[in-house]
């Protein structure tokens, strides 16, 4: 699933998987699993504001 949101967000911002911004947004979306964060939809919308 994480994968599924970190794909969607690099389609929507037009990123290459091997950036470093690619890299940031990997490490925003595990941070905010393991804050509590479960739902793809909701870690779709948070990281929006990323």
């Amino acid at each position: 699933m994480l994968q599924n949101v970190l794909d969607k967000a690099l389609e929507d911002r037009k990123l290459s998987a091997d950036s470093s911004e690619a890299d940031e947004l990997a490490r925003s979306i595990i941070h905010l699993y393991q804050s509590g964060v479960r739902r793809a939809a909701d870690l779709h919308e948070m990281i929006k504001a990323i």
